[in-house]
């Protein structure tokens, strides 16, 4: 059993306006989710003069396997708005 458990606080990024962050999971066949979502979405949140925006989403997954083979990745993408796409963030 693998327990993840954290918060996706902030970003910096230039050149948007509204961000938010998409996660989802990776890993090897023999691995379940037998707690938590597979997936998510945070709320949108504007950039401050700092070029900084908060989240403090939380993130509670928990994986289960009967042999720790192809490890459990999250991934994580920033999204932002400007003034005619939405674009992911590099």
């Amino acid at each position: 059993v693998l327990s993840v458990q954290g918060q996706i606080i902030s970003c910096t990024a230039d050149n948007a306006s509204d961000i938010f962050c998409r996660f989802g999971t990776s890993m090897g066949s023999d691995w379940t989710i037998i707690s938590g979502c597979e997936e998510g979405v945070t709320q949108s949140a504007r950039i401050n003069l700092d070029h900084e925006c908060t989240w403090n989403f939380p993130v509670d997954i928990v994986f289960q396997s009967p042999r720790p083979f192809g490890w459990p990745q999250i991934i994580f993408n920033v999204y932002g708005y400007n003034l005619f796409i939405l674009k992911e963030l590099n």
